[in-house]
């Protein structure tokens, strides 16, 4: 049941990055259109575009970590004896996750203390932008959550989690 929970998540988050990015590309291709062929302004173009690209943003980085996309630097990984760098490994994913936690936690509250400012030129709380943190977050510890799992179920069956 949760496997299949987990494959909606992860359905969803792809249509809903897909759709956010094309609403992002269509306003910000109209503000431009709009600045420089009509010499007009769409003043809410810029605030909506900015909401967008936050949550593009943090959409895109749980299924970047999903999806392995994410950069990272190996070379000193690569040489360690099997132990220590399935050791560093957990210490890496465990001090992302504290991370992620935070950024719950934090984002939480952020949109707590915005849920009453409004945008200036759209009529929405500027906790939506701000709601993009925990949601983000919450996404990005469930992908790692099942990042550990997988590497658990790896060191377990060949005795390590990268083959150097």
């Amino acid at each position: 049941m949760l496997k299949g929970l987990y494959e909606v998540i992860k359905k969803l988050e792809n249509y809903i990055l897909a759709v956010l990015g094309v609403v992002l590309f269509f306003v910000v291709t109209t503000g431009v259109i709009y600045r420089y062929v009509f010499q007009m302004q769409l003043t809410w173009s810029y605030e909506l575009s900015i909401l967008l690209y936050i949550w593009v943003t943090f959409i895109g980085a749980s299924i970047a970590i999903r999806e392995g996309g994410h950069v990272e630097i190996t070379i000193l990984i690569d040489v360690l004896p099997k132990k220590i760098r399935n050791a560093v490994l957990l210490i890496k994913n465990v001090l992302l996750m504290v991370i992620f936690i935070l950024g719950v936690y934090y984002g939480i509250e952020i949109v707590g203390r915005t849920s009453r400012q409004m945008f200036e030129t759209i009529p929405i709380s500027r906790a939506w932008t701000y709601s993009a943190l925990p949601v983000g977050m919450t996404l990005l510890a469930l992908h790692l959550l099942v990042l550990i799992i997988k590497d658990y179920q790896t060191i377990k069956k060949n005795g390590t989690i990268v083959e150097p």
